[in-house]
């Protein structure tokens, strides 16, 4: 039996498993006998990646399987007269010529089936029975789809990126499934009465969809349904009830106006709608969800007057200018207005005795904000922000780490009396801020006024803790001023003030690593009662004069390079003197006193 084919039998049947080794047949036709018995079936990617480009099915052909005909990418024409009323799962997957199917025999079409396929145009008989996942996703041909079938489900990514199709009838359809239209070419989108079921993504990246009718049973718009739908600028919420989430992102809405209707508005429904200049909020939702409005740069007024909550970042990065807030609203978490650049203004007259975390964080056009209802100021709430003066009334009992840091137009502070404690990087990098009362204050904890314009530092008895680094880097500081409960210079703490020239050392018991490390001091004098540790005077290039008289040995690096210091005097009572303890300062002249 000479055959084109590869086969193999069963129970007096064939089943057809390729081409034969060396056969370049183009045209096909899968005969209805092989050796007088029937062949009855075509096996998984029997077809697969050849170079066919037409071919017929023979009327006994029962059964087809998975990939029959996947990667044929000449294949241009197929006659399906088989008893198969099936076209099984990735049938036709990637067969770019196909253009064109007779689906008039077919009662069911399998998931991937023609994907990526060449089909130019779809008619759905009333036969269709059902429709699989990704029939027809990445159809890039595909310019017309008649939807006649007695299946009422467009199944998942059916029509994904078919970039060609602008329209599509949903007369007969029930349920439209996720991503069912996702990035397709759809211009238009009419929902009549029949639709019960929308899923998540449905019309996600259509960048050509530019109306929308929703006249449908299902009143949500689920998860991210017309996601990055750049050219749809308006839509009726008339009908729904709940707003999922991603719902309307990087869409290109221009207005919205929630009526009453609406219970439910899910995380960043509006986000990134760079072109929304309006929005009126009258649903009964009176929570505005995280990020509902992150990155809105054109949206640049909200009225709050029916909202109790604004969640997380719900402002972020917006173009708000003014923000007034009432006495209904009870909670605004963190972030909800971080780098709003273009606001200026903000009312605080709401329930919310709380600027939560970052709240006000890079607001670089708010020069002023009223704290007098505040009792509580968040991490970073208002760093990078715009204010010149910060007035924190006695009702404000907490101040968290980073405040106000980085606020380079700072310039005059008023400290609470019952906020004991200057947290961390509070002031760090605020330039402008040449002085501070500390007559409040109990703890200064680290970095707290590092890198900042500080130009004197009157540190009082009310001082019990001083951290890390609080001071350093202060290259304006030229006078300190130490008469704090707190003995101990610690680690870094002066480190990098390049214009302190003098400290009074007499109220000190120990001067940590690296405390006046890189500074402007001119004269160091250590009397008995200092301990100090390893390279807490290095780097100091404007170093002079050392006065050593203390009893206590000197070690190496404590003056790690100190280049141009002339005169040394040490106690005689120093029972060690380091090698290298003044290695680095060639021209010194030691004297023992």
């Amino acid at each position: 039996m000479n055959s084109i084919f590869k086969y193999k039998e069963n129970n007096g049947e064939v089943i057809i498993t390729g081409l034969q080794e060396g056969v370049a047949e183009t045209a096909i036709v899968i005969p209805e006998t092989i050796g007088n018995m029937p062949v009855v079936e075509i096996g998984p990617k029997a077809f697969e990646f050849s170079t066919i480009t037409d071919i017929k099915i023979g009327k006994n052909i029962r059964k087809i399987e998975k990939e029959a005909f996947a990667h044929c990418r000449k294949l241009s024409s197929v006659t399906w007269n088989c008893k198969c009323s099936t076209i099984p799962d990735n049938c036709f997957y990637r067969c770019t010529e196909l253009k064109k199917f007779d689906f008039t025999a077919i009662k069911r079409v399998g998931q991937y089936a023609f994907g990526e396929s060449g089909l130019q145009e779809v008619y759905i008989p009333q036969n269709i029975e059902m429709i699989g996942v990704g029939a027809f996703n990445i159809c890039s041909e595909l310019h017309s789809v008649t939807w006649n079938g007695t299946c009422d489900v467009i199944p998942t990514s059916c029509f994904y990126l078919c970039s060609n199709l602008k329209s599509f009838n949903f007369s007969a359809i029930k349920k439209v499934g996720q991503y069912a239209f996702g990035e397709s070419g759809l211009q238009e989108v009419c929902l009549p009465k029949n639709i019960e079921i929308i899923e998540n993504e449905a019309f996600s990246g259509c960048s050509e969809l530019h109306s929308v009718t929703w006249n449908c049973k299902c009143n949500a718009i689920p998860a991210n349904c017309f996601y990055e739908c750049v050219n749809l600028k308006v839509f009726d919420f008339s009908t729904i009830k709940e707003i999922g989430q991603y719902a309307f992102y990087k869409s290109g809405l221009q207005e919205v106006r929630l009526p009453k209707n609406i219970e439910s508005i899910y995380e960043r429904a509006f986000g990134e709608c760079s072109e929304l200049q309006f929005v009126e909020w009258n649903c009964k939702c009176d929570a505005i969800p995280a990020n509902c409005f992150s990155e809105c740069s054109n949206l640049t007024s909200f009225n709050f007057a029916g909202i109790k909550k604004i969640g997380p970042y719900a402002f972020w990065a917006s173009g708000l200018q003014e923000v007034r807030l009432p006495k209904k609203i009870e909670c605004i978490f963190e972030r909800a207005f971080y780098a709003c650049s273009e606001l200026q203004f903000v009312e605080w007259n709401c329930k919310c005795n709380e600027i939560s975390d970052y709240c006000f964080c890079k607001c670089t056009k708010l020069k002023q904000f009223d704290f007098s209802g505040i009792e509580r100021i968040g991490k970073h709430a208002f760093e990078e922000s715009g204010l010149q003066e910060v007035n924190l009334p006695e009702n404000i009992n907490v101040v968290l780490v980073g405040a106000f840091e980085k606020c380079g137009e700072l310039q005059s502070v008023t400290w609470s009396h019952k906020c004991e404690l200057i947290p961390a990087n509070c002031f760090a990098d605020c330039l402008k801020l040449t002085k501070f009362n500390f007559a409040n204050a109990k703890k200064i904890e680290q970095y707290a006024f590092s890198n900042s314009g500080l130009q004197e530092v009157r540190l009082q008895k009310n001082i019990e803790s001083i951290s890390n680094k609080a001071f350093c880097g202060c290259s304006e500081l030229h006078s300190v001023t130490w008469r704090c409960q707190c003995d101990v210079i610690p680690n870094a703490c002066f480190e990098r003030c390049s214009n302190l020239k003098q400290f009074d050392l007499s109220n000190v018991k120990k001067i940590e690593a690296y405390a006046f490390g890189r500074s402007g001091l001119t004269s160091v004098t250590l009397s008995k009662k200092n301990e100090v540790d390893q390279n807490c005077f290095a780097y100091c290039n404007d170093l002079e004069k050392i006065e050593w008289l203390s009893d206590r040995n000197i070690e190496k690096n404590i003056f790690a390079e100190c280049k141009n210091i002339k005169e040394i005097f040490i106690s005689d009572s120093v029972m060690d003197i380091a090698v290298d303890a003044f290695a680095s300062s060639p021209n010194a002249e030691i004297s023992f006193v």
